[in-house]
């Protein structure tokens, strides 16, 4: 068994490993628990696979998580994997799907993972908040939805990161 600190370590030191890969490479990394035997190497690699795709849902690079620091992201992980999610996703979302309305998706993502801060998604984006603030009154006309619900805030976040996530 790795010593308490082993986990937080190793994910510095992989962090600091992607840092200074290129900057336009967006890989991302999830670490799980070490196992032993054959079905432990499964469960370390599922674990690992969650954790990527947690790490894949945050705008900051280099990403790197560790099943032990997920905390309530493991919860997440396996709402946003289920069949029900995606087709709630896929259903809620529908009115922002295709290549022309992409740009208002994107904008909602950086939205709802900036905690409903257009200033910071305009940031993020690279964007004038003027720009963001007419992506989301589109945003708002097309899903019908108030964005400044909290349960609707948190619905869509699962949606948009469940049909992002593999």
């Amino acid at each position: 068994r790795p010593a308490d600190d082993e986990p937080r370590q190793l994910l510095r030191r992989v962090r600091r490993a992607l840092a200074e890969l290129p900057t336009g490479w967006r890989l991302v990394a999830g670490i799980g628990r070490p196992r032993q035997g054959p079905g432990g190497l499964a469960d370390t690699l599922t674990e690992a696979r969650n954790a990527a795709r947690l790490a894949a849902a945050r705008d900051v690079r280099p990403s790197v998580e560790h099943t032990d620091e997920l905390g309530v992201g493991r919860l997440l992980a396996a709402w946003q994997q289920s069949d029900i999610t995606r087709a709630f996703a896929e259903t809620a979302l529908a009115p922002l799907g295709g290549p022309e309305h992409a740009h208002l998706l994107t904008t909602l993502r950086v939205f709802l993972e900036h905690g409903g801060s257009a200033a910071a998604t305009a940031r993020a984006l690279g964007l004038h908040r003027n720009t963001v603030a007419a992506r989301l009154r589109q945003v708002r006309e097309r899903l019908g939805v108030p964005l400044d619900d909290p349960s609707n805030r948190l619905a869509l976040q699962m949606a948009c990161r469940a049909l992002t996530s593999p």
